[in-house]
């Protein structure tokens, strides 16, 4: 992903191997940590690489057709690629800002739309278990409410699945050949 990759193992990188070691100097760590997270929230700011991070987690660079949410007992189905193109043409990168006094600024990348929290991308130390990972998500709601404004386009396969966009063409085409549809 174009140099991502390394950024991202710098990000592991800025902690040592021993949580217990963080845990005696937090001050110092997330300092380390500002450095790379600066050069990451930079490189994001590019749009091919934000689609390349999206298309990367949220879909494994393909490999994944569709995205499902489901609201209210329904599942509403999206098109891998558009769902890359609209949250990379919507998405404003920037890094976190301490708002207390004990927090550190550039300890996240945010991704906003119209100056709101859409989701992070963040690493976390909270316990054993969870110590030296990154963590990337998307605010369930303001995602499915973006992505049915952008694709207007919609059809009602059944009772409980609505496709939108390319997803209707491609899913109504599998069910017409099973004939299911």
């Amino acid at each position: 992903m174009n140099g991502l990759s390394e950024l991202f193992l710098k990000c592991i990188e800025s902690f040592p191997e021993s949580r217990d070691d963080y845990l005696k100097n937090k001050k110092m760590y997330k300092e380390y940590l500002q450095v790379p997270m600066r050069q990451l929230c930079q490189r994001l700011k590019e749009k091919r690489l934000l689609a390349a991070f999206i298309d990367k987690s949220m879909f494994n660079s393909g490999e994944v057709d569709f995205l499902v949410i489901k609201d209210r007992n329904i599942f509403h189905v999206f098109w891998n690629s558009e769902v890359v193109y609209i949250l990379t043409n919507n998405y404003e990168v920037e890094n976190s800002k301490a708002k207390a006094k004990n927090q550190f600024d550039d300890q996240k990348i945010i991704f906003k739309v119209s100056g709101k929290t859409h989701g992070e991308l963040e690493m976390r130390n909270d316990s054993e278990v969870h110590y030296k990972e990154i963590k990337f998500w998307l605010d369930k709601r303001l995602t499915f409410d973006l992505l049915k404004s952008q694709l207007g386009r919609s059809k009602n396969l059944n009772k409980r699945i609505i496709l939108y966009g390319k997803t209707i063409n491609k899913l109504s085409k599998i069910n017409r050949r099973k004939g299911q549809y």
